[in-house]
This record gives C-alpha cells, sequence and structure tokens, in this order.
C-alpha cells in the first residue's frame, strides 16, 4: 500500500525516529518509490512528544466528529489517518502497527496511573505528573515495581 502512496512521487529525506546515534548522518531516512509497507511495519519507532500529540489531536477529532458507541478501537483506516496526521506534522514515516502499537501502551500506563491514583496518598501536581511522599513510593514499589517509570526527580 505504502509503495502505491509513494509511486508518483520522487524519494525525499525525514528525521528518523528510531534514532539512537548520535551522528547526524544516521538521523536521516531515505524514503523512495520503492520503500515498502513491509520495511515501514519492521522498523522501530520511538515517538515523540509532538508525534504523541499528533496522535492524540487525530484520533480525537474523529471521535467528535462521530461518536463511538462500541469500545472496539479504531478501525484501519482511521489508524491510516493518523499515519498521514503524524507524517505532515512530524515528518516521521510510520505504519498502522506502530499506531496500533501506541495507542496499546497508552491503554497499558492509563491503567498504572488510575491505579496508582485510586491509592491513597497519591495525586497529579500541576504538571500531570504523580505524586505522593517519598515514603509511601518506597513503601508502593516493594509491592509493584513497574510503578517506577512513574517517578520523576524534584
Amino acid at each position: 500500500m505504502a509503495s502505491r502512496r509513494f509511486s508518483n512521487q520522487a524519494s525525499f529525506t525525514v528525521p528518523r525516529a528510531a534514532t539512537v546515534s548520535s551522528s547526524s548522518a544516521h538521523d536521516v531516512e531515505k524514503i523512495t518509490p520503492t520503500s515498502s509497507q513491509l520495511e515501514i511495519k519492521k522498523r522501530q519507532v520511538r515517538w515523540s512528544d509532538d508525534m504523541d500529540q499528533a496522535l492524540i489531536d487525530t484520533l480525537l477529532e474523529m471521535v467528535l466528529a462521530s461518536p463511538r458507541t462500541t469500545e472496539n478501537g479504531f478501525k484501519s483506516d482511521e489508524c491510516t489517518k493518523v499515519v498521514n496526521k503524524v507524517l505532515e506534522r512530524c515528518q516521521v514515516v510510520v505504519g498502522v502497527s506502530h499506531v496500533r502499537a501506541r495507542l496499546k501502551t497508552f491503554k497499558t500506563e492509563y491503567k498504572e496511573i488510575s491505579e496508582l491514583l485510586k491509592t491513597s496518598g497519591f495525586r497529579l501536581d500541576e504538571n500531570g505528573r504523580v505524586t505522593t511522599d517519598p515514603l509511601v513510593w518506597e513503601k508502593h514499589l516493594q509491592v509493584k515495581s513497574s510503578f517506577l517509570a512513574f517517578i520523576f526527580p524534584c
């Protein structure tokens, strides 16, 4: 599908989202008319805050335009709209599988944060971060260490 989308266009470069290297030569990926959906699907994507915002804004627009009555998630064509919006706003090529994986991550994080906020002593600060007394954190982390990701340095 992607090769058809790019077939009428010349090759172009986009910032690579999955770069760990500090070398600027590796921070750009060349997208050509022969780039296959499989190549896009296979590569790892590290989502930036801007990419997350594009995803959330696009899905919110879709939900507000036609409210949903089921909890079955988003259809493939709706995820494709997110793919196009991320490309437009952030110049990063992602696939539908990347969007679905990011939504799964959001769902997991939402459940964990909800669980924390139901626990006595935890609250959100003005920046939207989960906060509590350090002793409460220590006690809670002994039971469930997966919440370590939500501790922010002061």
